[in-house]
């Protein structure tokens, strides 16, 4: 994984692929690799000269439950983009059982995130 995610940074580097005004969409799956891409997203972002001000993520999960989850993942999101916990922002609710969604075959997560000038 690590030599996947050097090669990405590289040619996104090489071919200056990322530069100020660009809007980012990313598709990962969760877990700890996930976090090891946004802090790689995060080093090219403070390599432009920008930095994260805040992220506001919604999700939409029948289940797990994620209410009890929700404070460990605003700190691990925190840790990694160097911001502090309350300018992380997560909400999570169900899609009352419509839907792939309700019926527990996906997550759906749509996530903000403010650039400011270093």
């Amino acid at each position: 994984m690590q030599k996947i995610l050097g090669y990405t940074r590289k040619a996104v580097q090489d071919f200056d692929l990322i530069q100020k005004g660009d809007r980012i969409a990313v598709g990962v799956s969760g877990g700890k690799d996930s976090l090891v891409l946004l802090a790689n997203v995060n080093d090219l972002i403070q390599k432009q000269g920008l930095a994260v001000g805040n992220v506001s993520a919604a999700i939409v999960a029948q289940k797990p439950k994620l209410a009890p989850h929700i404070a460990q993942m605003k700190q691990n999101l925190a840790h990694v983009l160097q911001i502090s916990e309350r300018n992380v922002g997560i909400t999570a609710g169900t899609n009352e059982g419509l839907g792939y969604l309700g019926r527990g075959e996906g997550i759906c997560v749509t996530a903000n995130v403010l650039l400011r000038s270093k």
